[in-house]
C-alpha cells in the first residue's frame, strides 16, 4: 500500500514486483482497511522528538564509512 497525496495504490508485490499494476481500484474493500490499520498505528504511534545522543568513536567511524559524515 502507497498512501500520500495522491490517490492510494495497491500492488502484489509476488506477482508484480515491479508494481506496475496498480491494484486499488479492483480491490477497494482492502485498500479501506489498509488504510484504516494504517491511520489507527499512526495515531497509536505519535511523533515525538528524537533523544539527544552522543556519538562514540565507533558510531562515528561508522557514520562516515556509509557517507553519513
Amino acid at each position: 500500500l502507497i498512501r500520500g497525496d495522491a490517490e492510494p495504490e495497491l500492488y502484489a508485490l509476488t506477482s508484480d514486483p515491479g508494481e506496475l499494476t496498480n491494484q486499488s481500484a479492483a480491490d477497494a474493500e482492502r485498500v479501506d482497511a489498509y488504510l484504516r490499520a494504517l491511520d489507527s498505528w499512526v495515531e497509536a504511534h505519535p511523533r515525538g522528538q528524537a533523544a539527544d545522543r552522543t556519538l562514540n568513536e565507533s558510531d562515528v567511524e561508522a557514520l562516515k564509512t556509509l557517507g553519513y559524515l
